[in-house]
């Protein structure tokens, strides 16, 4: 199953492999924890055991899910605590959290709220790729927080980021963002 960001497609897809062959007996794919996500309702009921080559979501770790999901790839606890080493080794202790509401990116946030870290300011950014993040923006400076941990979509880490750059926010502080924004979005491509 190839997963675009469509779960209807997902459920499309799954029910024509359901439907053209009498013995399913797995499904490999999707990539995305999200598409991930939405199928697992449909493996349990049809007992299909599901393989994704890199969907790291730490909740496809506890045992609702481990029964019938396998992973290729390790889960995002191991990314939560190099993010933690990182700050650590920086002696960063006192952080602003601002996180996507989606499964990879609230995941990689509760690890980051169960560790020792201080966290002055932390809200949850709604998936959209034009959210206006101003305030949240303004009120993380107001708290003077100095490091910015972003876990967010590519889509809105951009958004998030361009109105940070737009705000002088961007320039005054540090950004850590796990490897999936920093590869789509390096700061000298922030959408203008």
């Amino acid at each position: 199953i190839t997963d675009r960001h469509d779960t209807d497609d997902l459920f499309s897809q799954l029910c024509m492999l359901m439907t053209r062959t009498d013995n399913l007996v797995g499904i490999i794919g999707p990539t995305l924890s999200l598409a991930v996500h939405a199928l697992m309702p449909i493996v349990r009921i049809h007992k299909l055991p599901l393989i994704s080559p890199s969907a790291t979501a730490t909740l496809f770790s506890e045992p609702t899910f481990s029964t019938y999901f396998g992973r290729t790839v390790p889960s995002d606890a191991h990314q939560a605590i190099a993010i933690y080493d990182l700050l650590a080794h920086f002696g960063w202790k006192h952080v602003a959290l601002l996180f996507g509401t989606d499964v990879y990116s609230s995941g990689l946030a509760n690890a980051l709220f169960e560790s020792d870290l201080i966290v002055r300011y932390s809200t949850a950014l709604p998936d959209e790729s034009d959210y206006n993040a101003t305030l949240p923006l303004k009120t993380l400076v107001s708290t003077g927080s100095r490091i910015i941990v972003l876990l967010a979509t590519p889509n809105v880490a951009n958004n998030v980021l361009w109105q940070a750059v737009q705000l002088g926010v961007f320039e005054t502080t540090v950004w850590i963002t796990p490897d999936a924004v920093a590869r789509q979005v390096p700061p000298d491509k922030l959408r203008p």
